[in-house]
């Protein structure tokens, strides 16, 4: 997974519970966007920089991984220093379009080198070892507009409220540019090994019962927009 076409791909699932947990059930997304319009079929997009003010990201881990894309991957003509100048300061804080709503791909521009490449023993290179610990970071929304109905159901009448939204993502790798899912290089949760049980993912949490990949939650009843008013300026 150092590659420019290796992928972290985090492909979501939505289901229904209502306010006390209960009445859990698969559900499809849709969204109002000059009609109703399905989160699976009309992808919504999803972009985000590495280096803004909420990632929390370290000067360090950029500049130690800009040295080795500098390496790897660069063909232009900035020296290392100017490289990492721009890598650290402008690069970084573009917004980068990491895939949709219905699928996250997150590449080689989300991605940081953060090995511990101190006291290492004999025949450990420094490099691969701050290459073999990796950290992706991208951001997900659905629609402000979006609406929880039954699989395979478009009828507003059967719109499901005052409840959640819980986001279950499958989560795997894919080495070199295979967009096939089913050709993954690692999976999060395989039936070989599940992170979210060797890691001792709680599933029940605030008194309800979860399942693996659980990740989000969203309440139906309510809106981003709720957070902002309008009045007028004197």
């Amino acid at each position: 997974m150092i590659d420019q076409n290796d992928f972290v791909v985090m492909s979501p699932r939505f289901y229904y519970v209502d306010y006390n947990g209960n009445n859990r059930q698969e559900v499809d997304i849709w969204y109002e966007d000059g009609g109703l319009r399905l989160l699976s079929t009309y992808p919504y997009d999803i972009n985000a920089s590495l280096n803004n003010k909420y990632s929390n990201v370290s000067d360090g881990d950029i500049n130690n991984t800009s040295h080795f894309y500098h390496q790897d991957y660069y063909s232009g003509s900035k020296s290392l220093s100017d490289y990492q100048n721009w890598y650290l300061q402008d690069d970084t804080k573009v917004a980068k379009k990491m895939g949709t709503a219905s699928l996250i791909a997150l590449d080689y521009e989300q991605r940081l080198y953060v090995g511990d490449y101190t006291g290492l023993p004999s025949g450990v290179s420094s490099e691969d070892a701050l290459k073999g610990v990796q950290e992706y970071l991208g951001a997900y929304f659905i629609p402000n507009t979006a609406k929880a109905l039954p699989i395979g159901d478009n009828d507003l009448n059967n719109e499901l409220k005052n409840g959640y939204v819980i986001v279950s993502f499958d989560m795997y790798t894919i080495d070199n540019f295979n967009r096939n899912v089913t050709d993954y290089h690692l999976a999060y949760s395989s039936s070989h090994a599940n992170m979210f049980n060797i890691e001792n993912f709680d599933t029940t949490q605030n008194g309800f019962s979860l399942v693996a990949n659980d990740v989000a939650f969203y309440d139906l009843n309510k809106a981003s927009t709720d957070d902002y008013s309008l009045k007028g300026i004197y």
